[in-house]
């Protein structure tokens, strides 16, 4: 029935794109209405259908000539005029504002690995795309550095204070209610806001001014117990 062809299709239909120009009707199939993306000409009268529809009528008679075991052939002249069709971004309403050919729209301005539409900006900076350290977050791709930088739990981050590796929510999660060297501030309220963990110890039994401490002669019998910077 059809040369070459495989038994699947995608069909989009014309009402999901943004013409410039509202195309020929004759770039429409005249049985599914959807845009010809993969047309076929039927062998009997020449007439375009889209793949959808010849498979749809496989061993019935043409629905345009109405002759008898429909065939066709795979139309590749009026592929490539239908790629040629003048659409905008469907972003438009997000604020893209590219216009160009429907065959670029997805080979080009929707495709990160084209290297030609990243270099001259003409890739959809609207689309919606998934965060790389798979956080499960689908972001708009002029927000993904920001998202990467700032906003995703699962970016690589360093601990400040100790150059810990691992990821922003394993380092601030588990890391830093550990680490040595991260700043506290004193229990006892006495003005040090930034104490490292290993020598907040210190601090409490050294040099706190508002931690009660024995009196120097307890070991001659006194019992007094004052904060430090009330003892005599």
């Amino acid at each position: 029935l059809i040369s070459s062809m495989e038994k699947t299709e995608n069909v989009k239909v014309g009402a999901e794109y943004d013409f410039v120009e509202e195309p020929p009707q004759e770039y429409f199939c005249p049985v599914t209405f959807s845009l010809l993306l993969d047309p076929y000409q039927t062998r009997c009268c020449g007439n375009l259908l889209s793949r959808k529809a010849i498979q749809e009528l496989e061993g019935k008679p043409c629905p345009v000539c109405r002759e008898g075991n429909l065939s066709a052939i795979d139309d590749k002249f009026h592929k490539r005029k239908v790629k040629t069709l003048k659409v905008r971004c469907p972003h438009k309403s997000k604020g893209c504002e590219w216009e160009g050919e429907l065959g670029d729209l997805e080979s080009k301005h929707f495709n990160t690995s084209c290297y030609s539409s990243v270099l001259m900006g003409s890739f959809c900076q609207y689309l919606d795309v998934d965060c790389p350290y798979s956080c499960g977050e689908t972001v708009q791709k002029h927000e993904l550095e920001e998202h990467k930088s700032q906003c995703c739990p699962l970016r690589p981050f360093t601990c400040q204070y100790c150059n810990h590796k691992d990821t922003y929510q394993t380092v601030t999660e588990k890391h830093w209610p550990v680490c040595e060297n991260y700043p506290l501030p004193c229990p006892n309220d006495c003005g040090k806001n930034k104490i490292q963990r290993q020598h907040l110890k210190q601090h409490l039994e050294k040099t706190c001014p508002i931690s009660v401490v024995e009196c120097e002669f307890s070991y001659a019998g006194c019992g007094t117990k004052l904060q430090r910077h009330l003892m005599p």
